[in-house]
């Protein structure tokens, strides 16, 4: 782990003041570019947030690491041999599609719940777990957006 540059590195060797840079100036800028983009996403309706990361997302990837578009889309060439190499591209496009979708997302999940969009199959079982006072351990699968389970609990 690196340790947290101080001011004096500032001030130090190249490398250091490198760190500095990072740590202190383009970290923090991304992290409240990061916080902006979270609390616009709120604001909007939630069918919009979602369309948002659809296209967001794979516009980002596309121009800072194309190249994961395309391990994407060599993925998918291994994992189905009989699709032809357009297919898998648009199998690569629509999978960055669906994962800006989850990330965006994650700024609405707090209206999920009461706009009827997630369903318990024995919600009773739940409330007792809950209502026993003890700890819970739920188990579940990985799909989509798993921590939904946040909204749910």
């Amino acid at each position: 782990m690196n340790k947290q540059p101080t001011f004096r590195d500032l001030f130090g060797s190249s490398q250091d003041r490198r760190a500095w840079v990072r740590y202190w100036v383009i970290d923090v800028a991304s992290g409240l570019f990061d916080i902006a983009i979270h609390s616009m996403l709120r604001m909007l309706p939630t069918d919009v947030s979602s369309w948002v990361g659809t296209w967001l997302v794979p516009a980002v990837v596309k121009c800072a690491k194309p190249e994961w578009i395309d391990q994407t889309t060599q993925n998918y060439q291994t994992l189905f041999p009989e699709m032809d190499a357009q297919a898998c591209r648009s199998q690569a496009l629509l999978y960055w599609r669906t994962i800006g979708r989850a990330i965006t997302e994650i700024s609405v999940y707090h209206r999920f719940w009461d706009a009827g969009r997630i369903t318990l199959e024995d919600d009773g079982a739940l409330a007792d777990a809950n209502a026993s006072g003890r700890p819970v351990v739920v188990i579940s699968l990985h799909l989509g957006n798993w921590d939904l389970g946040c909204v749910v609990i």
